[in-house]
């Protein structure tokens, strides 16, 4: 039987986990296990830490502390594979938290790389939350699957665009030209959630290297110009309605009337002026009333 006399012997292992410090850690299990490191070192491998059940190894990576990680891995034996009740592997904490040493560490000692936690993320849609390329590019060269979709139907790229990062979307897009063509589970694209969210310099890479047609629609209708009026994205609207001045490849064709695309409407019979105009959003209904078909 694993049994630690301290009671609080666990919390101050784990705040020397979190400080990095494997001196801490051997005399906390010197006081408490003598020379029996066999038993000590079950202890460690036992320990499970907060409401997430996350183990040292999990903890370890969390806070950036590679040399209690290399203690973990090579004198206690803990398991780099294991998950919490999330299903987080030591690999998706330290890509979550930009951790590259932790992460070169990680591939380097053989994980699994594209691991996948609650709701079918891997580690690498988590450093793509994050603007930290340099962990997107050891992920991708340790291997990690570019394409795979988490449970929304998500992709490493449509997170990325998300969240702004166009340096890792450029990047994504130079190892899988296509991999602007996706859309998740509810129809709506990158450049849907671009426009959004405001990403205008997204928006600019994804019309540049993407082939998108302006009046695709999600599960409800919507289009990303709807998206970007709705969300009084004036500078988005604007890029779009630039397209049909400045002559952009073949999908210019598509936004050369833009009254065409303002006309279309949602499964809610809304035109983008609508979106505008019930949201107050002046600005955008300035922009859009010339081509609203009612007026």
């Amino acid at each position: 039987m694993v049994y630690c006399s301290s009671h609080d012997a666990k919390q101050r292992l784990i705040e020397h986990v979190q400080r990095d410090s494997v001196d801490g850690m051997r005399l906390i299990l010197s006081k408490e296990y003598g020379n029996d490191v066999e038993q000590a070192a079950l202890y460690l491998r036992t320990i499970t830490h907060g409401k997430c059940g996350d183990t040292l190894a999990h903890v370890a990576c969390r806070c950036g502390s590679l040399n209690v990680l290399r203690f973990l891995c090579e004198e206690v034996k803990c398991l780099l594979e294991s998950q919490n009740y999330d299903g987080k592997r030591p690999l998706h904490e330290a890509a979550q938290l930009s951790r590259l040493d932790i992460v070169q560490f990680l591939i380097d000692q053989g994980c699994q790389i594209d691991p996948l936690k609650r709701a079918d993320w891997t580690p690498l849609m988590l450093a793509c939350t994050k603007s930290d390329l340099e962990v997107v590019q050891a992920l991708v060269a340790g291997g990690a699957n570019t394409r795979l979709r988490n449970k929304d139907g998500w992709t490493p790229f449509h997170i990325s665009c998300r969240e702004g990062h166009v340096h890792i979307m450029s990047c994504l897009l130079d190892i899988s030209p296509d991999a602007w063509n996706t859309s998740s589970r509810n129809k709506r694209t990158p450049l849907h959630t671009a426009a959004l969210h405001g990403q205008l310099q997204c928006v600019k890479l994804l019309l540049t290297r993407g082939r998108y047609p302006p009046d695709a629609a999600d599960n409800c209708g919507t289009t990303p110009f709807m998206d970007a009026a709705s969300a009084n994205q004036v500078a988005i609207l604007d890029c779009l309605a630039e397209l049909q001045k400045v002559g952009q490849d073949d999908m210019v064709e598509l936004l050369i009337d833009l009254g065409a695309v303002c006309s279309v409407r949602d499964k809610k019979g809304r035109t983008a002026y609508d979106l505008a105009k019930n949201n107050g959003h002046n600005s955008c209904c300035q922009l859009l009333q010339p081509h609203n078909m009612e007026n």
